[in-house]
C-alpha cells in the first residue's frame, strides 16, 4: 500500500488531461470562509443595528432632549445590554469559532 503522501497516479489516457489542467491545486476551505463571511457579515449588521435602535430611542425618547447621542457600551442598562451586545456577539464570536475549527479541520486533512 502506498503511503499517504503521494499522488494516485492517473489512468493512462489521463495525462493530457492533467496537463491541460495544470498540477493540483490544494482544495479551498468553502466552510471556514462562509462562517467568515457570517461572522463578518452579522458584525456589520450589528453595528448598523443598535445605531438604528439607538436613532429610534432618541426619536421616540423624551420630547425636551435636544442632543440625544448614540449611547456607549458601558452606559447602557443590563437588559439593553443583554439584548443589544451580549447575545449579537456571542453569534458573531461562534461563528468566528466554528470557522477557526473549520480551517484548522481542513488544514489537518490536507496533511
Amino acid at each position: 500500500m502506498a503511503p499517504a503522501t503521494t499522488r494516485p497516479r492517473p489512468a493512462p489516457g489521463a495525462a493530457a488531461a492533467v496537463a491541460e489542467t495544470g498540477p493540483l491545486r490544494p482544495r479551498r476551505n468553502w466552510g471556514a470562509r462562509i462562517l467568515y463571511g457570517l461572522a463578518a457579515l452579522c458584525f456589520v449588521l450589528w453595528i448598523v443595528g443598535y445605531i438604528w435602535i439607538a436613532r429610534l430611542a432618541c426619536a421616540f425618547g423624551s420630547v425636551n432632549v435636544t442632543s440625544c447621542g448614540i449611547p456607549s457600551i458601558g452606559s447602557l442598562g443590563r437588559e439593553d445590554f443583554l439584548f443589544l451586545v451580549a447575545l449579537s456577539w456571542s453569534l458573531i464570536l461562534t461563528l468566528f469559532c466554528l470557522g477557526v475549527v473549520a480551517s484548522r479541520r481542513g488544514s489537518a486533512a490536507r496533511r
